[in-house]
Order: C-alpha cells, then structure tokens, then sequence
C-alpha cells in the first residue's frame, strides 16, 4: 500500500482535532498565570475542627470562601509545630472513562516530643471526621474541605538515638470536588480559638 495522500493526511488532521476539542465536558476559562518571585513554601498553622461543629460554609465565587458559620459555642481549635514540620499536597485524579474528577488534599504534619496532652488530642482527631483549614507562610489560608471531611491516621515515633526525632506524625486526607479554597483572614478570627 502507498502513502495516504496530503489532502488526506491534512483532513485527518482536522477531523483528529475536532474530536478533541468536543471531548470536553466542561468548557474552561483560562485567565493565563503571571510571574510571581515572592513565594514562601511551608505552613505556619493548621486549624481543626469536628465536622459536626461546623455549620454552613459560604462561597462568594467558585474559588474564595466569603463566611464560615460555626455551631454555637463552637471554634476551630489552632495546632501549632516547628517550621518546616508540616505540608500539604493537593492532587487532581481524572478519569476520562468514568468522567470523574476529584483532588485528594493530604496534609502531613509533625508534632515534636511525644506527651499526654498532643496524644489525646491527635488519638481523637484520627477517630474522627474533621474540617481543615490551613495558614501558608504566603500568610494566605486554605480550606481543604469545602464538600467533605478530612480522616486520617497517627503515627507516635520515639527515635532511637539521642539525636533522633521523638515525635507524632498526623496525616489528614480529603477527597474534594476542587482544590483548596482560600479563606480571607477576616472570614478566620471569630471561628478560632
């Protein structure tokens, strides 16, 4: 057999692109990303608070949450740590055969020197469900959970050596529809405590 002639090849062309361009679902809009130098990797805060505590979660667009209405009496409770002991890594999961996409959200932070108190509250956090909102060293917070929760596990580590870490290790994951939402600053301090 021969080679399949231009005019061919340029329609086979045309014909492979517009299946492309109507497999989208979802249309998007691109904004385009500038140049940004002034960025700070890490987390300063973590901030943690029972699902139930929880009572409406606002948006003021697809991406900014605008209010977070707590139950009454109820506060996110503020987790501290040593810089550079704590990230989170968001990830989008697409299947095409499925049509589904969803992120996977896994924080991981590191609480040095096991004790009484840091157990106790990580050992109940790892039974329960929880929402988590994040402060980065941008000093721009994140909420990981807008549609769902976050589960997760504990790790206690006593090391072995004299320089080794004693520690526990929490790691806190949520399967949401988009990835972290931010949260203005004013929208935080009436819900922390």
């Amino acid at each position: 057999m021969g080679e399949i002639p231009t005019k061919i090849k340029k329609l086979l062309e045309i014909i492979q692109k517009q299946i492309y361009r109507t497999m989208s679902c979802t249309p998007i809009s691109l904004s385009g990303i500038g140049l940004d130098c002034s960025s700070i990797a890490g987390l300063k805060e973590v901030y943690i608070a029972d699902v139930q505590d929880v009572d409406i979660i606002t948006l003021s667009s697809d991406t900014i949450v605008s209010g977070i209405t707590m139950e009454t009496g109820k506060k996110f409770k503020v987790f501290n740590f040593k810089r550079g002991n704590a990230n989170f890594v968001s990830t989008g999961n697409r299947n095409d055969q499925n049509g589904t996409y969803y992120v996977e959200n896994v924080l991981t932070v590191t609480f040095n020197k096991q004790e009484t108190a840091k157990r106790t509250d990580l050992a109940q956090i790892a039974k329960g469900n929880v929402h988590v909102i994040v402060k980065d060293w941008n000093d721009i917070y994140w909420l990981l959970t807008y549609d769902t929760y976050a589960y997760g596990n504990v790790t206690a580590n006593s090391g072995a050596a004299l320089g080794d870490a004693n520690n526990y290790q929490l790691v806190l994951t949520s399967q949401t529809a988009s990835l972290p939402l931010e949260v203005p600053s004013d929208a935080i301090t009436s819900i922390v405590a």
